[in-house]
């Protein structure tokens, strides 16, 4: 994966200023966030599960596929994404309606028993901008590789709960920990963190799992849940250590390039709305102008952009009865006796 997702965003050490307090398994609050969102999902009319997620983009987020999906295993139909440094219980009436969702070839979902299966990350698109969002750098192939090998320094945000039985926390909070050189042998674009002082619970699933240096910040995967299963909270082995898992993001530049599209078509059509009502206003046109000229600015940045998406190799899964493979290239196809995996 080429550094050419640098467009996702930089970030300063400032958005990370926190201070401490009792929150997510021993969590630090979160006092300044310009990307961490929280998720709401319904999965009939009287219940909703709730996630964390992380803005790539002014209208496009990544979290957890399980969190996305409802109690028949099927995409929900109501996603509420509130802005970046909303509370959880309480999502803003100018919220982010999901309008496109984007899984990974090889996301099959959770497990009979319910455990987390492989590339457990959705991609959604919102009908709105959230022109706060400062967006981050995302990791690499290499980078993941390189922070594997000398298990580098990570961070992870959320807004989960402080135990099994609490309710979820209104605000997010994170804790520090590092890359574990841990390879799982069914979990595909899989990755474990560690951590001696906290660990991850329910309602964290989709928070960000990031890399933190003077010069950058990186966005390496989304929490997907705990490597070790005793209940829905990461608890320490015994040696003392919290362990839970993430997902990959780097991988899927074929399913980032389809929800960008999607994300800067919702930009030109909002674009055109504006247009419509500066036309037709009779009250502050100032303002008005100033978002139509921050909406070009965005579908330009939007155009370059997929220019280079369009240049960037795609990954897809190849299957021929029980073989896999999974082919990389410009516009990649299946070799000769093998299918594409549906």
């Amino acid at each position: 994966m080429k550094r050419a997702f640098l467009f996702f965003v930089s970030v300063t050490l400032s958005l990370f200023g926190a201070q401490s307090a009792s929150g997510v398994l021993n969590g630090t609050l979160v006092t300044s966030n310009k990307y961490l969102v929280p998720i709401e999902a319904q999965y009939n009319t009287t219940q909703s599960s709730y996630c964390s997620g992380v803005m790539i983009s002014k209208n496009v987020l990544v979290t957890a596929g399980h969190c996305v999906l409802n109690e028949n295993k099927q995409v929900s139909k109501l996603i509420k994404v509130g802005k970046p440094g909303s509370q959880l219980d309480s999502i803003p009436s100018d919220h982010g309606l999901v309008i496109g969702t984007f899984l990974p070839d090889d996301y099959e979902g959770s497990t009979v028993d319910n455990k987390v299966g492989a590339s457990d990350l959705a991609i959604l698109v919102i009908d709105r901008i959230f022109p706060e969002v400062e967006e981050m750098q995302i990791a690499s192939e290499n980078d993941l590789k390189l922070l594997k090998t000398t298990e580098g320094s990570l961070r992870a945000l959320g807004y989960g709960s402080s135990s099994d039985t609490s309710s979820l926390n209104k605000n997010p909070y994170y804790f520090d920990g590092s890359f574990v050189n841990y390879e799982y042998a069914n979990r595909a674009n899989t990755f474990v963190m560690t951590s001696k002082t906290a660990g991850v619970c329910f309602g964290d699933s989709g928070g960000p799992v990031v890399n933190i240096t003077p010069k950058k910040i990186l966005l390496l995967g989304v929490i997907t849940g705990s490597s070790i299963p005793t209940g829905n909270c990461t608890k320490p082995n015994s040696s003392g250590q919290y362990i839970f898992s993430f997902s990959g993001i780097s991988r899927y530049s074929n399913v980032l390039h389809l929800a960008l599209v999607k994300g800067q078509e919702e930009l030109i059509k909002l674009g055109k709305t504006f247009e419509e009502d500066a036309k037709s206003a009779k009250g502050d046109l100032d303002s008005v102008n100033s978002e139509i000229a921050f909406l070009k600015t965005q579908i330009e940045q939007k155009d370059a952009e997929l220019a280079i998406l369009k240049s960037m190799k795609k990954v897809i899964t190849c299957i021929s009865g029980k073989k896999t493979k999974q082919v990389t290239a410009t516009n990649p196809v299946c070799p000769a006796g093998y299918k594409l995996k549906k």
